[in-house]
């Protein structure tokens, strides 16, 4: 969900590796099926880095997610608690999704179990593979420790996958554009902030330049539980830090908000508003006369397009904080006193 909001300031106001386990498949194929994989994403991902940040549906290539599967007979039903035996994890290099997954590739490569009753697998992913910031537990679902990176730019776009169980080759996918190879739905964890800036007029012989902006009490940490009952679940908790995150400004304001470049986008661990600041500092300049500006910018008061106040960040939010800075102009008016009661005077002269 997108949300779109509007901070607003005026001159001295605010205006408003891979590795696999032993395989422990009891069917021994006739011939191998290796196990390819796909990404489906009927939403767009996000984030900065050009490493990992996937502007539109698919994933970024040479990206990798790792993906842990389990083996669990025939006949069984998947069970969460199990150890991920059959790949913990292996890494998949990200080429695209044109040549039937076989060009995302892993090593070593693992294949379908086969025979007449082969052993059914599950599968589970996260992305980025390799992640700076991301702590993974060792049985795949469980508890992911997450550090938001200081920069922006270095900030990772982390997404777990929908659990994909019961997979047997000839059954998973039969009759789809990608048949045998396991899809992926990622999900993100993280909410996407921008920050845009603006005039809120035109001021002739007046210049307003943005000169300093940052996030302020950030809480950048937080655990992130996955868990698999009848559908994947993820829940984040423990969420901490006052870290402070600096905001890219434009050189120049115009009354069209700025854009704002993918390095400079933000992913942030959500978490509740609840003393957070967005602090800015401008100064107006006429003529040869410059003052300076600041104002803490309260997020937890921001209000959206309905007047709604926004009391939080959530998984998958993306939100626009629009900074509209104004100025108020100095007027005169002038009034004269009236005159004191007039006194009479006489001169006699004779």
């Amino acid at each position: 969900m997108k949300k779109l909001l509007i901070l607003a300031a005026a001159a001295a106001l605010v205006l408003a590796a891979s590795c696999t386990k032993n395989e422990t498949v009891n069917n021994v194929p006739a011939t191998q099926h290796a196990i390819g994989f796909a990404n489906y994403t009927p939403r767009s991902l996000s984030k900065a880095a050009a490493a990992n940040y996937v502007d539109g549906a698919t994933l970024v290539e040479d990206a990798t997610f790792a993906v842990y599967a389990w083996s669990y007979g025939n006949t069984a039903t998947f069970n969460p608690s199990l150890a991920p035996d059959f790949m913990d994890p292996a890494v998949v290099t990200y080429k695209g999704d044109t040549t039937d997954g076989d060009a995302n590739t892993y090593s070593p490569v693992r294949y379908w179990p086969a025979g007449d009753a082969p052993d059914k697998l599950a599968f589970f992913a996260y992305y980025p593979g390799n992640g700076d910031g991301i702590t993974a537990p060792d049985t795949g679902l469980g508890e992911y420790t997450f550090t938001a990176q200081s920069t922006a730019a270095d900030q990772v776009d982390f997404c777990v996958a929908d659990l994909v169980k019961d997979q047997v080759y000839g059954n998973t996918n039969a009759g789809e554009e990608y048949p045998n190879t396991v899809k992926f739905l990622f999900h993100h964890m993280l909410t996407k902030v921008a920050v845009k800036f603006k005039a809120a007029d035109t001021y002739d012989g007046t210049t307003i330049t943005i000169t300093g902006a940052e996030f302020q009490n950030i809480k950048n940490t937080g655990k992130l539980t996955a868990a698999y009952g009848t559908a994947t679940t993820t829940t984040w908790s423990g969420q901490d830090g006052e870290a402070t995150f600096q905001v890219a400004y434009p050189a120049t304001l115009s009354t069209t908000a700025s854009s704002v470049a993918d390095a400079d986008l933000f992913l942030m661990v959500p978490q509740d508003l609840d003393g957070q600041l967005l602090h800015i500092e401008w100064s107006v300049t006429t003529g040869d006369v410059v003052t300076n500006n600041a104002a803490n910018l309260v997020l937890k008061n921001c209000k959206d397009a309905d007047n709604a106040a926004i009391a939080k960040w959530e998984k998958n939010n993306f939100i626009t904080y629009t900074i509209s800075i104004g100025l108020k102009p100095i007027w005169f008016t002038a009034a004269v006193s009236n005159w004191d009661d007039e006194t009479a005077g006489t001169f006699d002269v004779e």
